[in-house]
């Protein structure tokens, strides 16, 4: 005679519950959960994987004794993403589910010039700024806003009718590709005397 033991046994159930978005962006917190349970097995006594498509693992704690499990990333590389969840019971038995996402690069900080360097009264003042990149391939534009106290103006032109001898005016130029801002940039400039006509 022979034999032979044989377990019968189910797999782990698994569902990951978020991300829920479809667009993160780079240095956003992305809540990762999901919940997962067995048969033969307590969810706490199931060995947890959580990896990314180039096999990267981004966390492996256990379950709760209810099943869920959760965590926080916020440096998530830009680019498409596809995260898998994998289960495994003390029989080995395994079950997956996966989430797919992108995080969008953001642009980065430009260079930002205050056209006269040195204004006076009389002048419009011109702000522009420059060098930003996305590495996504977004096309970037920017924004700007002049303020002075609690005043603020919109703009890349400043003109010469809001300022006054003496006033300090900031200019805050702001990149955006379409889809969120990266890193502001500012300068500050001190408006001048302009000299009176020869008569």
């Amino acid at each position: 005679s022979d034999y032979v033991i044989v377990t019968v046994g189910t797999p782990p159930a698994v569902t990951i519950n978020s991300p829920t978005s479809a667009t993160y962006n780079e240095g956003d917190a992305i809540d990762f959960s999901a919940t997962v349970s067995d048969n033969e097995d307590q969810p706490n006594e199931l060995s947890l994987e959580w990896t990314t498509s180039d096999g990267s693992v981004l966390n492996s704690q256990s379950a709760t004794s209810d099943g869920m499990v959760a965590f926080v990333l916020n440096d998530m590389t830009y680019g498409q993403q596809v995260v898998t969840l994998s289960a495994t019971d003390t029989d080995g038995l395994t079950a997956s589910d996966l989430v797919s996402f992108t995080i969008n690069a953001l642009p980065t900080q430009p260079s930002l010039t205050i056209f006269p360097e040195n204004p006076k009264t009389g002048d419009d003042l011109t702000a522009t700024a420059t060098g930003s990149t996305d590495a996504d391939g977004g096309n970037v534009t920017y924004s700007y806003e002049w303020g002075y106290g609690p005043n603020t103006l919109g703009g890349s032109i400043l003109s010469s009718s809001f300022t006054e001898k003496g006033q300090e005016w900031t200019v805050i130029a702001t990149p955006n590709d379409g889809i969120a801002d990266g890193p502001s940039i500012s300068q500050t400039v001190t408006i001048g005397n302009t000299a009176p006509d020869n008569l």
